[in-house]
């Protein structure tokens, strides 16, 4: 669990790097294709070891509270869509949809 701990720390490093590097070239006007590419691709990895860290975490110790990393999810789903995180404006998510089919069937 330490180890994908500091995954995630060296990963949200990596993101808050190029997320200030995209801002950083916008704020100049010179913010290029290969720029956003790597905030996008930063931004998935750092999804992704968060979903292994959630994965390795339910794993070791959800069966002692019960939780499954569906209960985790579906708990995330509803505290962002309580927070309007997948309204309509500015942009829908892809998501909105299959997000609140979830919702609904979990409620």
């Amino acid at each position: 669990m330490q180890q994908q701990h500091e995954k995630v720390i060296s990963e949200f490093r990596e993101w808050a790097q190029a997320y200030a590097d995209c801002c950083r070239n916008a704020d100049k006007g010179i913010t290029s294709r290969e720029d956003f590419a790597h905030l996008m691709s930063e931004t998935f990895d750092l999804t992704q070891v968060a979903q292994q860290f959630i994965h390795i975490a339910v794993k070791n110790h959800g069966g002692h509270y019960a939780m499954t990393e569906d209960d985790v999810y579906c708990s995330g789903f509803k505290k962002n869509n309580d927070r309007g995180y997948y309204d309509e404006e500015p942009v829908k998510s892809p998501y909105a949809d299959y997000i609140n089919n979830l919702l609904n069937r979990y409620d």
